[in-house]
């Protein structure tokens, strides 16, 4: 009995060294790079420009057994039009821009080697905004006062928690990054609260942070540093 015991004990011992020594398999990563401009112009487009990888999620939370993504992996281009984001190998890049300026780049294809790629964004006229005021607030060839605050290059931590005004804490509460953009067409890059309330999010510094759940009033604040908030959000009128 003692030998077979001594024995585990060896065959335990190396099974563990086998282990320290194995080197940890990570998924491949390629590296995109390029320069994205504005079709007509030659010049690089304005506003906070997300390059995102399809299908990788920085955040998501899981409905029905589903998971749903409310923020991709992503990067930003920067004021000179240039990029550069690494990304798993085989993966699909796309390319939004806040403000309603330019038509959105969809889906490219599966990018299996590092690489050289352009982007060409169309702008939006005026003909095809239904709402004027759009334009208005983001014209075509400079940042407006939100955008000039916002640091593609800085992040920042945000956490919290999101109460009604009864100090119940609200769950599926949305905490949102309006100006950067992920693979939902109907949201922008966002953490949802758990059970308790509670929130963790990195976000761009000098970020319009919105904390919103349907049925109550949104808040909205600029978050330049690290910082820990608590939200009471009020019943919207139903009146």
């Amino acid at each position: 009995m003692k030998q077979f015991k001594a024995f585990l004990k060896i065959a335990l011992s190396l099974y563990i060294l086998l282990l320290a020594g194995s080197p940890i398999i990570h998924a491949q990563e390629i590296t995109i790079k390029g320069k994205v401009s504005v079709e007509g112009k030659n010049k690089p487009p304005v506003g906070v420009i997300t390059i995102y990888e399809v299908g990788e999620a920085d955040y998501y939370f899981i409905l029905d057994g589903e998971k749903i993504i409310t923020s991709n992996h992503h990067t930003f281009v920067e004021k000179d039009g240039s990029y550069e984001f690494n990304i798993k190998k085989g993966s699909s890049i796309a390319l939004k821009g806040s403000g309603a300026r330019y038509y959105p780049i969809k889906k490219t294809e599966s990018l299996k080697t590092s690489q050289t790629k352009d982007f060409v964004l169309k702008e939006i006229s005026d003909v095809v905004l239904a709402n004027k005021v759009l334009r208005k607030n983001n014209p075509l060839d400079q940042s407006n006062a939100e955008e000039k605050k916002f640091d593609i290059h800085k992040k920042v931590k945000l956490s919290g928690t999101i109460t009604d005004s009864s100090n119940r804490p609200l769950k599926d509460a949305f905490v949102q990054q309006p100006l950067v953009a992920c693979e939902d067409p109907w949201t922008t890059s966002s953490v949802v609260t758990n059970n308790d309330g509670k929130f963790n999010f990195n976000v761009q510094k000098g970020s319009r942070i919105l904390f919103l759940k349907t049925g109550y009033q949104y808040q909205s604040y600029e978050i330049s540093s690290d910082t820990i908030v608590n939200i009471k959000l009020k019943l919207e009128n139903p009146f």
